[in-house]
């Protein structure tokens, strides 16, 4: 028998039964979202060792999103009122944008890409330095979000179209959105990219 090349760790949990990570940095700290032992859904941070709540930012509920090297974590808490974009760190938080925005995914410069409402419809987003930048939606859609950020500020996430199909999408400051193809298929969702671009 060859030697195991992964090892399954548990993480844990906050007192409920459901748990479901969302990201990963490079010192092995894993983000995402799980239920306590009332039911409620909380952001975590796992940091090798044990699972921490990371609170609801004011909220009733919270969801974790996706980290960076520096342990911040991007997420959404839940408001009576609505949604509220959310970075913790180190026991705090910041919110992004107020009312009406969702943080999915922060890079190493904290930045971070999500979604805002705009006039009664969303729009992907990436948050830097106190504002927000409304980043369009796809040729005759309406809708659109972003799910991840890498180091170099290219974003990536998904949106309708005139069809009512949705679109994968890639947007840089340089090139703007982008719709990307699909497999042959009507539909394509992008929810990930690398360092050098790769989606």
């Amino acid at each position: 028998c060859a030697t195991p090349i992964y090892h399954v760790s548990l993480l844990g949990n906050l007192g409920g039964v459901d748990i479901v990570p969302a990201g990963v940095n490079s010192s092995g700290q894993i983000s995402g979202t799980a239920a306590n032992a009332q039911g409620d859904y909380r952001a975590f941070l796992y940091d090798g060792s044990q699972i921490k709540d990371l609170g609801t930012a004011g909220g009733q509920q919270s969801r974790g999103g996706a980290l960076n090297n520096s342990g911040q974590v991007a997420g959404t808490a839940y408001y009576d009122s609505g949604t509220g974009g959310v970075v913790w760190q180190g026991g705090s938080y910041t919110a992004i944008g107020g009312a009406g925005t969702w943080a999915n995914a922060v890079n190493n410069s904290g930045q971070v890409a999500g979604a805002a409402s705009y006039g009664g419809d969303t729009h992907a987003t990436v948050a830097a330095g106190g504002a927000i930048q409304d980043l369009g939606t796809l040729p005759g859609g309406s809708w659109s979000s972003a799910y991840a950020i890498n180091d170099q500020g290219q974003v990536v996430g998904y949106g309708d179209t005139s069809s009512g199909r949705f679109r994968a999408f890639v947007w840089s400051a340089e090139q703007g959105i982008e719709m990307l193809g699909t497999l042959g298929g009507s539909q394509s969702y992008a929810m990930a990219i690398s360092a050098n671009g790769l989606i």
